[in-house]
């Protein structure tokens, strides 16, 4: 088999755009390079894009700048076709919902999720339109395809028709860096973003399906209930519709208890989350919920929304709530706060529930889409 994947969203920028697809695409590459019987690889990278990657890939940079999204889906439909025959791939994964409208290979694409449909009014109109054309298009061409959760695969089958049997739920995975920190780390964090030892964090792009405004609301509520002080860490890059964020911020009164930090490198995330109290991520739909299962592998309570894959996320090591109750919310927050032996009790769950994700374990199901593709 001789391997073809699209990776023109892998993005070495300092922003929101280093987060989601990037990461899944970075993780699952590394991932598929470290198996024994890893097929023959030609990675299709951005220009920008740097990073190193095992010897079985045949990296290709694209010359044209692809960083710009018009000019990324003008390469995808003209350029990439061309490379496939030119190459002679039996193959080609597209990690982004996207395929070229004449393909001439098998294909994989991977639906991350389907937030764009379920929850149109958090996107801007001209994206969501173009997401519900490619994203259609490229499951019912597609010769199999990849969710990332059994509740995104049960979306996708639902609202395009396709066959049970071509969609394959395939997990993502924590990467081994995640873990507790130690308590010098920690110290030396807490000092350099702002945060005490009652911090609760989020980690995560700033745009309206993450119900940031619920979480500030919550917030609000803990800050006049708990009995010390506190603050709220909001980590992550700006995505779109953020003004509002701000806004309430200002008021409610919290201007000097929330902090902002902007894009966060990944090196510094573990202990990030090790450094918080709570880990808190009300989100309205996630295909996955990665953010929940680093801060679980680095022994950081969890408190997240029902909704969505999140419950098989978090199963029972973590706090779930409905996530259009901010009461609720505040309630499940003061509880973890107030009571140091139930912190330990998720600590300890939550780390050994973030055992059951591997990278390895992505690598591999992805590996068996590519031979279902090819009817092997």
């Amino acid at each position: 088999m001789i391997l073809g994947i699209n990776a023109q969203l892998c993005s070495p920028s300092s922003s929101y755009r280093n987060a989601g697809i990037s990461q899944y695409i970075r993780h699952l590459v590394t991932a598929l390079g470290q198996l024994s019987d890893a097929p023959e690889t030609h990675l299709f990278l951005p220009g920008t894009n740097l990073d190193e990657f095992p010897s079985c890939f045949r990296v290709h940079r694209s010359s044209w700048k692809s960083e710009h999204p018009a000019v990324r889906i003008a390469w995808e439909q003209i350029v990439l076709p061309f490379l496939l025959r030119k190459h002679q791939l039996d193959v080609l994964h597209s990690p982004m919902h996207v395929l070229p409208g004449i393909c001439p290979v098998r294909s994989v694409v991977t639906v991350l999720d389907l937030a764009f449909m379920r929850h149109p009014e958090t996107y801007p109109r001209r994206q969501r339109k173009y997401l519900e054309f490619a994203t259609k298009r490229a499951v019912r061409k597609a010769n199999a395809v990849i969710a990332i959760s059994e509740n995104t695969r049960r979306d996708v089958i639902e609202a395009f028709k396709v066959p049970e049997s071509r969609v394959l739920t395939t997990p993502l995975g924590v990467d081994e860096s995640f873990g507790p920190a130690p308590k010098v780390r920690i110290e030396e964090t807490r000092r350099r973003y702002g945060m005490g030892e009652q911090s609760l964090l989020y980690v995560g792009t700033l745009e309206p399906r993450k119900n940031i405004a619920m979480l500030l609301a919550a917030f609000g509520q803990v800050r006049t209930d708990f009995e010390q002080p506190c603050e709220l860490v909001l980590a992550g890059g700006k995505g779109w519709f953020y003004d509002e964020i701000f806004r309430l911020v200002e008021s409610l009164g919290l201007r000097n208890h929330v902090r902002f930090t902007g894009y966060v490198p990944r090196e510094d995330l573990p202990v990030l989350y090790s450094a918080a109290a709570v880990f808190v991520y009300p989100s309205l739909y996630e295909g996955f919920g990665l953010p929940p299962l680093e801060a679980m592998a680095c022994g950081t309570p969890v408190i997240t929304s029902n909704a969505s894959s999140l419950p098989e996320v978090v199963g029972d090591a973590g706090i779930m709530v409905d996530p259009h109750d901010a009461q609720a919310l505040a309630e499940a927050i003061l509880r973890v706060m107030r009571d140091p032996d139930l912190r330990q009790e998720m600590s300890e769950k939550g780390i050994e529930r973030a055992k059951q994700f591997s990278w390895q374990q992505t690598a591999r199901l992805t590996l068996q889409a590519y031979h279902d593709a090819l009817g092997l």
